[in-house]
């Protein structure tokens, strides 16, 4: 989670850098643009990967005695190290990126959104406070709007992608989805548009 946070942050950082105004400020578009590549580097450098893993090692989980759910024949493993084991040995390295197309659209999505509500909040509580000087409570609630109003933008990018990434792809059966697009048609058609919130 850290490492995932410095990519973010610091990718953000330096498109502010390259981008801001002499005060420091970015337009809503250009916060939005500096978050969705801020969504991208981290996408494609921890998130897609770890994710991967975090899926299957939950889906373990449900599987395992007691749990929701059982795959038959399916070896337990007891950690983060042999589940990456597992993966790269019986699916290849490939396998980590499952899933990469709606993990970035979440990611990216999530980063612009909030970036860009985050900055607008703080410039709209600094503004009505008489003083014009920014407070605690002023991060306090506009990180916690921006953060909310993520769950809403994206949630369906991330019911996709923990799909995908929990479709295993055994030689000579056809799997359920054979694309992300797949994956979303089928979702609504099947389930309801519901139920990808």
């Amino acid at each position: 989670v850290m490492v995932k946070k410095a990519i973010r942050f610091s990718s953000f950082a330096q498109f502010r850098t390259m981008f801001a105004d002499e005060d420091g400020r970015m337009s809503p578009g250009l916060a939005f643009a500096g978050g969705v590549v801020a969504g991208t580097v981290e996408t494609v450098t921890v998130v897609t990967p770890s994710e991967m893993v975090k899926v299957r090692l939950q889906t373990e989980q449900a599987a395992s005695p007691g749990g929701s759910s059982s795959r038959a024949g399916a070896a337990r493993p007891t950690g983060t190290a042999r589940m990456v084991y597992r993966i790269l040995s019986q699916e290849g390295i490939g396998a980590l990126y499952k899933g990469l197309g709606p993990t970035w659209i979440r990611q990216s999505t999530n980063q612009g959104c909030r970036f860009m509500m985050f900055g607008r909040m703080m410039e709209a509580l600094k503004d009505l406070d008489p003083k014009q000087t920014t407070r605690f409570w002023h991060s306090f609630v506009a990180g916690g709007i921006a953060g909310g109003v993520n769950v809403y933008v994206n949630n369906f990018a991330d019911v996709v992608k923990t799909r995908m990434q929990n479709q295993r792809v055994i030689a000579g059966q056809q799997p359920m989805y054979s694309s992300s697009l797949d994956c979303l048609r089928k979702i609504v058609r099947n389930e309801g548009f519901l139920a990808l919130w």
